[in-house]
């Protein structure tokens, strides 16, 4: 598995553990809105926001320290509650999902270091299935990659 992959699978792995906790009624990865029940994650690629050369030993191969960085959207409906009771369920599933991430992460590979998630913004947003408020978080992962 490439070390891309190996971030994904234990991203999802965490992700998932959330849901079984009770504290999301799901995750799923990628760009939908297709979660089933509220509150619901969805999470994805955010970019490489950055990289940086280690001193190499010598040789040809070089070794990066590379930030892979991860989005997650907790939608929450507001019809689906009161607004008082929408923003409570947001701010809960937010904080289980902190919670978990600074707690719990094990990439397993040497040298990996997870940020301590952070809320990007929260927004009202209109979908097919009506009007969602939406705190995106962001998770970077730094890892070492040899050239």
């Amino acid at each position: 598995m490439s070390n891309t992959a190996t971030i994904k699978a234990n991203f999802a792995t965490e992700m998932d553990a959330i849901v079984t906790a009770g504290d999301l009624s799901s995750a799923s990865f990628g760009r939908r809105w297709d979660g089933t029940g509220y509150p619901y994650a969805r999470y994805y690629f955010n970019g490489y926001p950055e990289n940086e050369q280690q001193t190499a030993g010598g040789g040809a191969s070089a070794d990066y320290r590379l930030t892979t960085s991860f989005a997650i959207d907790i939608v929450q409906s507001i019809p689906d509650k009161g607004a008082e009771e929408a923003e409570i369920a947001l701010m809960n599933a937010c904080d289980a999902v902190r919670i978990r991430f600074e707690n719990n992460w094990d990439l397993g590979d040497a040298g990996d270091l997870v940020t301590a998630p952070y809320t990007e913004g929260v927004q009202d947003v209109q979908t097919s299935e009506g009007r969602v408020v939406v705190a995106t978080m962001v998770v970077n992962i730094k890892s070492v990659v040899s050239y």
